[in-house]
């Protein structure tokens, strides 16, 4: 699916005890760069409940080591595909 977003935080969720081969994470989309500085509530979360990996592609990116988040900006747009747990997030940089 295709959204349209200024900035994104990409993180992981606790794992599920019973399922050990997959992990919850989400995807929150904000209308602003920077969101982790700013006291702003994500426009879009995007839950996956079912992940093993997450394929980010051509994006330029910060990895947040207190939180151990993935932060994007500069975005126009995003597009999500997800099959099998495989997550690919592709879209379009300024």
């Amino acid at each position: 699916m295709k959204y349209k977003t200024k900035s994104v935080i990409i993180g992981r969720k606790k794992k599920d005890k019973e399922d050990v081969l997959f992990r919850p994470c989400f995807i929150a989309l904000f209308d602003l760069n920077d969101p982790h500085k700013a006291n702003e509530v994500p426009k879009e979360i995007i839950e996956i409940k079912k992940a093993k990996r997450i394929d980010i592609i051509d994006f330029k990116l910060k990895f947040m080591l207190m939180g151990g988040d993935i932060v994007i900006n500069d975005l126009k747009w995003i597009e999500v595909q997800e099959e099998n747990g495989n997550v690919r997030i592709t879209g379009q940089q300024v």
